[in-house]
């Protein structure tokens, strides 16, 4: 079981004013559907993430670099090799400014997007608690965590429906069908005050998880994906919430 709570980024949002509808910001340029639809949907999201990622109070969403999810809770009581609880606080992500989209399919007849982003490096720095066991060796801890995951491919897959806001036409995310995939290069974690910081059993944990971090990944990953699909969500509602469809997209 996974729980998130984004208080914290949802506050951003909240606050910030309530406005009509608005033009595509001048950091988007509008795509036109054909042949390149999808190769100008890729360059005009590269070119803009270094300024989306500052935050935008007109268009309602705050900055983002560091990425800040409150807590993140990954439950897991079977008994499994691998069963963990553990519980991200203040998870700060860092990266996602050099974050690059490499593919791009929206499909407009079918109200259909996905979009494949990679990132060179991916950093989580947050404060853990957890306790359960892993390849089957009991490990508890609770203190500074440090997470690295190497090349992260996030893939984002959206479905959308039409709706008329005004008299104008907007895209409204279907939440329930929202999905986000992962895979990574490569995973390091350091948890300080494993085993109430006795240093032996640490060192030897420790070693264990980096050296078997596909399987870390695919405790932890669920948790950390949810928290990113969350927030990507939010953002998107917020720009086609403001923005008609017409502006994003010419037919």
């Amino acid at each position: 079981m996974i729980k998130l709570l984004l208080s914290s980024f949802v506050i951003l949002f909240a606050v910030y004013e309530q406005v009509g509808t608005l033009p595509l910001p001048s950091y988007l340029k509008i795509c036109h559907v054909g042949p390149e639809f999808n190769d100008c949907i890729i360059k005009t999201t590269n070119d803009a993430i270094p300024t989306v990622i500052k935050g935008d109070r007109k268009y309602r969403y705050p900055p983002f670099n560091p990425l800040v999810i409150e807590k993140i809770e990954v439950t897991e009581n079977s008994k499994k090799s691998i069963a963990m609880n553990v519980t991200l606080s203040d998870a700060k992500f860092s990266g996602l400014d050099k974050a690059k989209m490499i593919k791009s399919n929206f499909d407009v007849n079918k109200k259909h997007m996905e979009f494949v982003f990679i990132i060179p490096k991916l950093v989580i720095d947050c404060h853990y608690k957890l306790n359960g066991q892993f390849l089957i060796v009991p490990i508890f801890g609770d203190g500074p965590g440090h997470i690295v995951l190497d090349n992260p491919e996030i893939t984002v897959v959206l479905d959308y429906n039409l709706v008329n806001r005004k008299g104008e036409e907007h895209i409204s995310i279907i939440k329930e069908t929202t999905q986000l995939k992962y895979k990574a290069e490569g995973l390091h974690v350091d948890l300080k005050n494993l085993f109430n910081g006795d240093e032996a059993l640490s060192k030897n944990m420790l070693a264990s998880l980096n050296e078997n971090w596909k399987e870390l990944l695919n405790a932890l990953g669920p948790g950390i994906a949810d928290g990113i699909k969350q927030v990507i969500v939010g953002i998107l509602d917020e720009l086609t919430t403001l923005i008609p469809y017409k502006e994003i997209v010419q037919q």
